[in-house]
């Protein structure tokens, strides 16, 4: 449910998961709806989430790149690792 940003990823591609699990997300999804007016299931019909905005989801805040210039893909990547690992080692 991730959506790459190429230009802000190629030299992360190997790095960066093409999806996290959906009920991780899902879990979030009232700010999913907060961040996006969208639901999980919706969002990944369409493609997904950046990586900076799955982070946001995922740690329950709002989300504006505007707002939060410095949070970039390749920013947040490590952090959305973490949590995706931890997540996976709870299973």
């Amino acid at each position: 449910m991730l959506k790459h940003q190429p230009h802000e990823l190629r030299h992360l591609e190997h790095l960066c998961p093409a999806a996290v699990p959906y009920a991780m997300v899902e879990a979030h999804e009232g700010q999913a709806k907060a961040n996006h007016d969208q639901t999980v299931a919706r969002l990944a019909e369409r493609g997904g989430l950046s990586v900076a905005e799955m982070l946001a989801v995922l740690e329950d805040r709002p989300w504006s790149s505007r707002e939060h210039p410095k949070r970039t893909d390749v920013a947040c990547l490590p952090e959305l690792l973490r949590l995706v690992a931890a997540h996976l080692e709870a299973e």
